[in-house]
């Protein structure tokens, strides 16, 4: 809570939250460059928000959030089943009987409008549905308020920040060369051999190997829900702020850093070793080929349309930043945190056997997501406006 004694409480940066203006000065800067390096571009703001909306509607989507669920209310004092019957004990039983009639509502509405889902995700729709309005409920009015307030604000910070992120990363070539050599210089040095060689080597011998790392590589935006998802059924508001906080600030820093050692990653640099790629069915192809496309055309000025994130940019590893990260925030829960080292560790095989990264870029991606996370840490309680408690 904020002291009106305290006149550091009273300041506009208090008032506004410090998260908020950093968003607004990075938005700011990324307009003056971009009105230098992509003047006739528009900017597909939405399409951030579209990502999470791309989640919930396709197959699996529901399931994994509703797993998400669980573990955050395992999580709690009470465990999972002493949370549900607590509801139940505590709930009259006409308001707890509407509330699961409206979940399956909701999940009869989307499997008649969302072919994807059938079976467990339907299952999954109607639990989120039910955990929304019980939560929704059971709050006061101001609570609901203060909800929603959060959850429009990191919309829109999350905009903010996107757009920034994206126009810095599409004028990083624009404004000087790869330097990639470097890297592999580098790395030739302390390995002997580039790691993401050896990397691109086992998984062209265990195509299973390539597929399963293209399919959690791809996930990541699903995994940064499903942590959202558990930290909010946890009940601890100042930690989800926090992590969020630490996301928001790996967004403002990494579309900066890419220009201290721009690079444009294996699979571009060295394409002889990821051959077998264009034998698989992976969605690594489409990616690679579709922001090599948008790459030449940023470097080219040729721009019409700034589509976020859709550029070539190699270190750190935003990917890895945002996976420390998470992981950090899901120790809350043994099973939870084990899934998510699990997802770890194969996003970071994943980043180097399909080229999308250096070893380097890894371990500047980590140390990325272990700054945010210490900055957050440190400075969360500041970083959200004070009507939001902050």
């Amino acid at each position: 809570m904020a002291d009106p004694a305290d006149p550091a409480d009273r300041s506009a940066v208090h008032t506004i939250g410090w998260l908020t203006l950093a968003a607004l000065a990075y938005a700011g800067l990324a307009a003056v460059a971009q009105a230098e390096v992509a003047p006739a571009a528009t900017y597909a703001w939405l399409h951030p928000l579209r990502i999470v909306q791309q989640v919930l509607l396709n197959p699996t989507g529901p399931t994994w959030l509703a797993v998400g669920l669980g573990f955050g209310l395992a999580a709690r004092e009470a465990g999972l089943v002493g949370t549900v019957r607590g509801w139940w004990a505590r709930t009259p039983r006409p308001r707890a009987l509407g509330i699961l009639g409206a979940g399956v509502l909701v999940a009869t509405v989307d499997g008649l409008g969302n072919p994807y889902h059938r079976g467990p995700d339907l299952l999954a729709v109607a639990v989120l549905g039910w955990a929304l309005l019980a939560s929704a409920v059971e709050r006061p009015a101001r609570g609901r308020r203060t909800s929603g307030f959060e959850a429009f604000y990191c919309a829109l910070v999350f905009v903010a920040a996107s757009y920034g992120f994206t126009v810095f990363k599409a004028a990083l070539f624009q404004l000087q060369g790869p330097k990639d050599g470097t890297l592999i210089a580098l790395e030739s040095a302390w390995f002997g051999e580039p790691l993401h060689r050896a990397a691109a080597r086992l998984a062209a011998q265990r195509p299973t190997l390539a597929l399963v790392a293209d399919a959690v590589y791809d996930r990541m935006f699903h995994h940064m829900l499903i942590v959202s998802v558990f930290l909010t059924a946890l009940g601890r508001a100042a930690v989800r702020r926090t992590y969020l906080t630490a996301i928001c600030v790996a967004y403002l820093a990494g579309g900066v850093l890419y220009h201290v050692l721009p690079a444009l990653g294996p699979a571009y640099a060295e394409p002889q070793f990821y051959a077998f790629l264009r034998r698989l069915p992976v969605r690594t192809n489409v990616f690679q080929s579709m922001l090599q496309r948008t790459t030449a055309e940023a470097v080219a000025g040729q721009l019409r349309v700034l589509q976020p994130y859709a550029y070539i940019a190699a270190m750190p590893s935003l990917h890895m930043a945002h996976e420390t990260i998470l992981l950090w925030y899901a120790r809350a829960s043994r099973p939870f945190f084990a899934l998510s080292l699990l997802f770890y560790g194969v996003t970071a095989f994943a980043v180097l056997a399909l080229g999308w990264h250096y070893a380097l870029d890894v371990v500047a991606g980590i140390a990325l997501g272990a700054a945010s996370i210490a900055i957050a840490e440190r400075g969360a309680r500041r970083a959200f406006p004070s009507a939001l408690g902050g």
